[in-house]
């Protein structure tokens, strides 16, 4: 099931305090079609300092429900600062799972992705991860813990009620996002249709013909 699935991923990463930083990336190619991966990056000198390695971290996820997902190791320097980690690609059943989140409207020509903010807290199981030492999302935020959740879709992307739009795509700070009760699900719009440039074209072929008049006025 997703939800455990990554409920472990999440509880790999929020055990770990400093500076840890982790991307939950999910394309929506179309009605048929999703990725999900997962980058896990670990400031090099904190693993030493917890007398653990990147080999044991990847030995305990291929032990768990994860053992079916693909997994890269990644090494970083963000900002002079060394990281290591992984990357977990999402197999078929999982990608395929996603699609619950998409909709589409072939009439209006525009796509909908609309997650519940109980989806992701219940993924990330918060009750039980204030068990852990007695850690809260908002102590590890202020440890150092990033955790992004960033959005692909179709089309161009005209609207999302949380989150930044930035190169197309929709960059949501999962733990802001927890812990806020204000905005109750994700949702993000996008378009097919292509916007026109043609009237900002013809307002600059009429400035430049103005332009050109008073040019003419001023030879005479």
């Amino acid at each position: 099931m997703m939800v455990k699935k990554l409920f472990l991923v999440g509880i790999m990463l929020l055990s770990l305090t400093g500076c840890v930083k982790g991307n939950v990336d999910i394309e929506f190619i179309d009605e048929s079609n999703a990725s999900l991966t997962i980058e896990v990056l670990i400031q090099e000198d904190l693993l030493d300092s917890y007398g653990t390695s990147l080999t044991d971290l990847k030995h305990k996820l291929t032990n768990s429900e994860l053992s079916t997902w693909e997994n890269k190791e990644l090494k970083k320097d963000i900002n002079g600062t060394q990281y290591i980690g992984f990357q977990l690609i999402a197999p078929k059943d999982i990608n395929k799972s996603l699609l619950s989140f998409f909709t589409t409207n072939k009439k209006e020509g525009t796509y909908q992705v609309t997650i519940d903010h109980s989806t992701i807290n219940n993924i990330f199981n918060t009750s039980e991860i204030e068990d852990i030492n007695n850690y809260s999302l908002t102590n590890l935020k202020t440890m150092g813990l990033e955790l992004n959740l960033n959005i692909k879709m179709p089309g161009n992307i005209s609207e999302t009620s949380y989150g930044k739009i930035q190169d197309n795509q929709v960059k949501i700070n999962l733990l802001d996002f927890l812990t806020q009760d204000e905005t109750k699900s994700i949702s993000i719009i996008s378009s097919n249709r292509h916007q026109t440039t043609q009237p900002a074209n013809i307002f600059i072929f009429v400035a430049l013909i103005i332009i050109l008049y008073i040019i003419l006025r001023k030879r005479r």
